[in-house]
């Protein structure tokens, strides 16, 4: 548990600069371009829907890999930017250079990246991140949402601080989530959850594909109530002897994915010193 809520106060020392530099990037931006690389497209859309929430900021995310050699060489450079979240070092390669050669201003997040590729790459900002970028995206994409003018993001100040409800996460949730850990279990994922499992290795998919395994764990917040039972009417008509484990996280759609990633992380480590 030490070990969780050190990580949970570096996550949440790291993010306010993550924010800040989001915040003062995207300020003077009209049309914002927002990429991930790697296996970030669930918190990339989070990031996408608060920027969309929380500013005037018209903003389009994709794959970089898609983006790089198809859309960046026809975009009005005019106002606009390119935000680019990464966890794949030549993906990031590849994006970071076409924009540096397209003269586009481009803010890089990413995990940690070698000397060798950043000093090939110019004219570009880049934030490497010391922790889990998922958990660190999320949590500056909250203080990006409780800074906005708008009354009902605002309220959200109340739960930056995530070592208050770290005990609480890991008693309501993390029992549940052990089978999922050990690989026993199929993780499926309703659409705010996806940043949740972004990165992690377990079996997982969306609620977007049937499910074929004897044995169902179903994410989802409290928000997503009908789609779940829904879920899992069509699994047990489908093949009736699946078991199925509801995980239906009841707090703020906005923070469900935030919740949801301190858990996991916690069944993980916790399987890891069990394996081990």
């Amino acid at each position: 548990m030490e070990e969780l809520r050190s990580l949970v106060s570096e996550v949440q020392r790291e993010s306010q600069s993550v924010c800040e530099e989001i915040r003062s990037f995207t300020s003077s931006l009209r049309n914002l371009v927002l990429l991930f690389c790697g296996d970030l497209r669930g918190v990339a859309r989070h990031l996408a829907t608060v920027l969309t929430l929380a500013t005037n900021t018209s903003i389009t995310y994709m794959e970089g890999d898609y983006a790089y050699n198809t859309l960046l060489p026809y975009l009005e450079r005019s106002e606009m930017g390119i935000l680019l979240l990464a966890a794949s070092e030549s993906c990031l390669y590849r994006v970071a250079s076409a924009c540096s050669l397209l003269a586009v201003p481009t803010l890089v997040i990413s995990t940690k990246i070698r000397d060798e590729v950043k000093r090939r790459i110019r004219n570009v900002k880049i934030l490497e991140l010391e922790h889990d970028i998922v958990l660190t995206v999320l949590h500056a994409t909250l203080r990006i949402a409780a800074q906005s003018s708008e009354q009902r993001l605002k309220r959200l100040e109340s739960e930056l601080d995530l070592g208050t409800v770290v005990n609480e996460v890991v008693e309501l949730y993390v029992q549940k989530l052990h089978s999922v850990a050990r690989k026993e279990s199929l993780l499926v994922y309703s659409y705010s959850m996806e940043p949740a499992v972004d990165t992690l290795p377990i079996e997982k998919q969306s609620m977007e594909r049937e499910a074929r395994a004897n044995n169902v764990t179903i994410l989802y917040a409290s928000t997503e109530d009908p789609l779940a039972a829904e879920y899992a009417f069509r699994l047990r008509r489908t093949n009736p002897s699946t078991n199925i484990v509801f995980l239906r996280i009841n707090t703020d759609p906005l923070t469900a994915p935030l919740y949801a990633r301190i858990a996991l992380l916690s069944a993980l480590r916790s399987s890891a010193r069990l394996i081990g």
